[in-house]
């Protein structure tokens, strides 16, 4: 069985805590996102705003994970998977364009730990984080809703 169809085996079953544990581990390690869940709402029996507001909080809570986990561990990590040369050009960027590259970046997990791995101010990573989820999340309800009134 692949990832996508425990993804869609967590939903069915667990509801918005199968939601919650796909938008936490998202952030963190595994690629399925939140997101598609609230495009097929009415087809799997949940609302598209609790799916958002669970999928927002899971997804930065997971966020504060990968935080955290690339701020202790991502030196170590990072010199293992790239290359000094590329580390110096992700920093150079991450340095230039600071919050924005959170925000643009955000829906790759990684970002989350290059911010912390870079020292990048939590509490602006944070908000960073939370404000591109949330009109992430928006977008995708009314493109939902859209397309569930269509078809």
């Amino acid at each position: 069985m692949d990832i996508q169809h425990i993804a869609i085996s967590l939903v069915k079953h667990y509801g918005y805590f199968g939601v919650f544990l796909i938008g936490f581990t998202q952030s963190i390690i595994q690629p399925i996102p939140v997101l598609p869940f609230m495009l097929i709402s009415n087809k799997i029996g949940l609302n598209p705003w609790i799916i958002g507001v669970v999928g927002v909080l899971s997804n930065v809570l997971g966020a504060f994970v990968s935080y955290w986990l690339g701020y202790f561990l991502g030196d170590k990590i990072a010199s293992k998977i790239i290359s000094r040369k590329h580390y110096v050009k992700i920093e150079a960027l991450f340095n230039r364009y600071g919050i924005f590259a959170i925000l643009i970046g955000e829906p790759y997990k990684a970002i989350c730990w290059i911010a912390g791995i870079l020292k990048f101010p939590f509490y602006r990573f944070i908000i960073a984080t939370f404000i591109s989820r949330a009109l992430h999340t928006i977008a995708y309800i009314f493109i939902g809703h859209f397309f569930q009134r269509i078809f």
